[in-house]
């Protein structure tokens, strides 16, 4: 189980390791779910998030430009109406990450577990 130190934990060890964390989100009413998005130089942008409700540790990796499956513009989302453009929205945030390992055992959920398979 990942609480809020655990979050915070992997945030510093990230950028102690010269990643750069791009995203940092933490839903402590959501099951302790959380999201924190990084890269490097040499790293291209990757995902680790923790479904607080299944007790999965996932890595993704960023899709490049020309594989994301919903390529919606942001102009296309602004001339929806609210519910249409939040589903879109979210179709086309879900379209930009792919597993890249899940780790669905506690004693393999750790930061060195997900970065060696970087």
């Amino acid at each position: 189980m990942m609480t809020l130190h655990d979050f915070t934990r992997f945030c510093e060890s990230l950028e102690a390791r010269g990643f750069t964390v791009r995203k940092a989100e933490y839903w402590g009413d959501v099951f302790g779910n959380w999201v924190i998005e990084f890269s490097s130089k040499v790293i291209r942008p990757h995902r680790l998030s923790w479904d607080g409700r299944d007790r999965w540790l996932i890595l993704q990796n960023e899709r490049p430009e020309h594989e994301q499956t919903d390529r919606i513009s942001f102009e296309e989302l602004r001339r929806m109406n609210y519910e249409d453009g939040v589903m879109a929205y979210a179709r086309r945030q879900s379209g930009e990450w792919q597993d890249k390992w899940v780790s669905k055992v506690e004693a393999e959920q750790s930061l060195e577990s997900a970065l060696a398979q970087l």
